[in-house]
């Protein structure tokens, strides 16, 4: 192992040695290695920058491009190999100019992967890759555009169809682009192997032609890849999730994922005011495909379906998501078996999603439609209306299917605004005067077929068919029952263990003050309606001391953390399961009284303050439910109880004792819907006996058994947006309670240690145990 280890380390030292770190500024002054004339390739001029070094290089230009004496290189060649991998190289244009070619990372046989061309300023040429291998594999490779000006851009590219291309990015946020595509073939070569989860983001900047998850125009397959597009993207051309040519059979451009999210846009897309917050299409020339086929070159901006004579497959698996976005404008969708709509916030009533509009028809056939609501509040009513497309210069092929589907699931039941109520939408096939022409719940339902005159389809509307309330928002009221349950369980801590060790230890040091500590876990299930599980660990430590013979005071400090599970079963409505974290920090007072003939009386008061988040993604199945809460909280306890003696080593202790917990109210957001925690009370009272045994001078055990009763402790609260109150969790009930410990005298004197091990049955269910510690100033 030792010589693996140190092999390994004399192999990495050896790529850091040869790997190369240069900033080019534009001169040929200290560049001379790099810059290679190109006078011996005829009708050429200039200069190429190839760059040196085995592998992991950092190439970067910085240099204004009109300069006085600069060098603009016509194309750059970061890491190349003929017959090696390259690999971890990044190419960053800070500023500067090369006119044709420019590569992260380049190889003819072997792979390349792992390598970054970054675009801050300045001008990419024809192109600018991120691994490009001819003969072998491009995987993992990335270019990001911030600014400035290029031409094509692919993340990998590969050339013969010996290798593949996956797992490459582009992501562009600002500058201007030509083409954006995810991996991409070689133009001068026949053929290319297969491209598959490639992705492209598009989030600002303006793309003058086209945007491509891959682009195989040779003999392979694209499948399987992603374009988003978001924030403020401008895009001149048409999207593309993937798009294939060649005449071979058995292609395909299959299961791509084309998304349109207008999230961060939300505050600005009902404003007209606010234009330049929004993505944009060329409204008169954007078509976005799932899948296209063609054996045209991109580069020469042809843009059409499919060519006669290709075969492949560009339909199946294909989804278009729309996600919170309004009045959207393009040319035409085709070849989607999916179409997602994701109803943004505050959507009103006869808004219209998607607009088309070229004429002629679009083929909706075969396409399956959803619409579902997430991320916030909608402002629609039964019986609203949502124009989910609109082609206004044509005709639209409605679904066969008009049952309302996401993601080949049938959703037409359900889909929930925010976390209080659930939506059912129907789907329509709209004429031109306004007329439903079909309307289904069923998978079996066709829409009318036309007869010679009859009005076009010109619209596919969404119908508010049902409103019903979300009972899985009880689930977020399980949390506030979790709280109260944890602070109850950190009382136990300071009532038993800790009152017990700040007595014992008081009364170990002879009266005078001493310190004592407790922690413990605790793994319970709190059934509440449904059921909370609770694992925690707490901690106490505090100083006691005895008035008198008959008095012994003390203060504390608690603490504690915890995660938590909660569940609730809705019965066909289904079941929600929510979970978190917890933790809490407080202080407080004890004392005990021993009183003549064996009676005794205790008291404790405490208070702090307890912190919880929560994440659900039952709740609302569109987007995750989550939220944080910090509440005060007090406490206290009273007691009574009597020792009886048996002998000198031996008795029983019986008692009474009353416990009161408070939780102060808290106001929680919640996908855009305001929830308040209302006030949460415990009373609690117990009685029980404890068997105590001396087995020594060192050794103490004890055995007990109690029954508790819960009498209040529901978690009540209401859903502030709705006005409406959310079904309380309850704790009361009966639990039953049993205890066995051992308390031990350690060699050093002023140190005892008590074990402790409770087991619980009833509205509270599991295990509690710790160790306390006493020790003597």
């Amino acid at each position: 192992m030792r010589k693996q280890i140190l092999i390994s380390a004399i192999v990495c030292s050896v790529l850091s040695a040869n790997a190369t770190t240069f900033e080019y500024k534009g001169k040929k002054d200290g560049a001379e290695q790099y810059l290679k004339d190109r006078s011996h390739v005829p009708g050429a001029s200039g200069y190429d920058f190839q760059f040196t070094g085995t592998n992991n290089n950092n190439l970067t230009f910085n240099y204004n491009p009109n300069g006085a004496d600069v060098v603009n290189p016509e194309s750059v060649l970061g890491t190349e190999e003929s017959d090696k991998s390259v690999y971890n190289n990044v190419f960053t244009i800070k500023n500067g100019k090369y006119r044709d070619f420019g590569y992260a990372g380049v190889t003819t046989q072997g792979n390349a992967y792992n390598n970054k061309a970054i675009l801050e300023n300045g001008e990419a040429g024809v192109s600018l890759t991120g691994g490009y291998s001819n003969f072998g594999s491009a995987y993992e490779n990335e270019v990001e555009i911030k600014d400035g000006k290029a031409g094509i851009v692919y993340g990998g590219q590969i050339g013969h169809n010996s290798g593949t291309a996956y797992r490459n990015k582009v992501t562009v946020s600002g500058g201007e682009v030509g083409l954006a595509i995810g991996a991409g073939d070689d133009s001068s070569l026949d053929e290319a192997g297969d491209m598959h989860n490639n992705e492209v983001i598009i989030s600002g900047g303006k793309i003058t032609n086209a945007v491509l998850g891959a682009s195989n125009d040779k003999k392979g397959s694209a499948y399987s890849n992603k374009v988003t597009i978001s924030g403020t993207a401008d895009i001149q051309g048409s999207v593309f999730g993937s798009r294939v040519g060649g005449k071979k059979d058995n292609i395909k451009a299959t299961k791509n994922i084309v998304t349109i999210d207008g999230s961060q846009n939300i505050a600005t897309q009902s404003s007209s005011s606010n234009q330049d917050q929004r993505i944009k299409f060329k409204k008169d020339s954007t078509v976005i495909y799932g899948g296209a086929c063609s054996n045209d070159s991109l580069a020469r901006g042809v843009q059409q379906t499919n060519q006669t004579g290709c075969q492949a497959d560009v339909f199946s698996g294909n989804t278009l998501i729309i996600k919170h976005v309004a009045d959207l404008e393009v040319k035409d969708i085709a070849n989607f078996e999916f179409i997602n709509f994701i109803l943004q916030p505050g959507l009103k009533a006869s808004r219209t999603i998607l607009s088309l509009e070229g004429t002629g028809k679009t083929d909706l056939s075969k396409t399956k439609i959803g619409v579902m609501m997430s991320g916030g509040i909608n402002s629609l009513n039964l019986g609203d209306i949502v124009t989910l497309i609109d082609k206004i210069n044509g005709e639209i092929t409605p679904p066969k299917d008009m049952t309302n589907t996401l993601d080949d699931k049938a959703r037409t039941i359900r889909t929930v605004s925010g976390v209080s109520k659930i939506f059912t939408f129907t789907l329509k096939a709209e004429g031109n005067t306004g007329t439903p022409q079909g309307s289904t719940g069923s998978a079996a339902t066709q829409p009318p077929t036309q007869a010679p005159g009859a009005e076009k389809i010109t619209k596919i509307i969404a119908q508010v068919s049902e409103v019903q309330d979300n009972p899985k928002q009880k689930n977020i009221a399980e949390t506030s029952a979790m709280m109260g349950g944890m602070v109850n369980e950190s009382g136990e801590l300071a009532v038993s263990s800790g009152l017990k060790g700040a007595v014992s230890a008081a009364q170990t040091s002879g009266g005078e003050t001493a310190s004592f500590g407790s922690m413990g876990g605790q793994n319970v299930r709190l059934n509440s309606g449904s059921h909370v599980d609770v694992k925690g660990f707490s901690v106490i430590v505090g100083a006691s001391k005895q008035a008198n013979d008959m008095v012994t005071y003390g203060a504390f400090i608690e603490t504690g953390i915890g995660n938590y599970d909660s569940y609730n079963n809705f019965g066909n409505a289904g079941s929600a399961k929510g979970d978190g974290k917890s933790k809490y920090l407080g202080t407080g007072l004890m004392a005990k009284f021993d009183l003549t003939n064996g009676y005794y009386t205790e008291a404790s008061i405490r208070g702090g303050k307890i912190w919880s988040d929560y994440k659900s993604d039952d709740v609302n199945p569109g987007v995750r439910a989550e939220f944080k809460s910090a509440r005060i909280y007090w406490g206290g306890h009273l007691g009574f109880g009597k020792i009886f003696d048996i002998d000198d080593s031996q008795n029983i202790d019986a008692y009474t004792k009353l416990f009161l917990t408070r939780l102060n109210t808290d106001t929680i957001s919640v996908i855009g819907e305001k929830i308040k925690f209302h006030n949460s009370n415990s009373i609690r009272a117990r009685v029980g006996t404890r068997y105590n045994k001396e087995f020594n001078d060192t050794i103490k055990g004890y055995v007990g058994v109690a029954f508790e009763r819960e009498f209040n402790s529901d978690a009540k609260s209401t859903n502030l947006t709705q006005n409406e109150k959310i079904k309380a969790p309850t704790l009361k009930g009966n639990t039953a309670i049993g205890e066995l410990g051992m308390k031990v005298q350690t060699k050093y004197k002023p140190l005892t240690i008590d074990f402790n091990l409770q087991g619980l049955g009833g509205k509270r269910e599991g295990v509690t145990g710790g160790v306390n510690f006493e020790f003597k100033f």
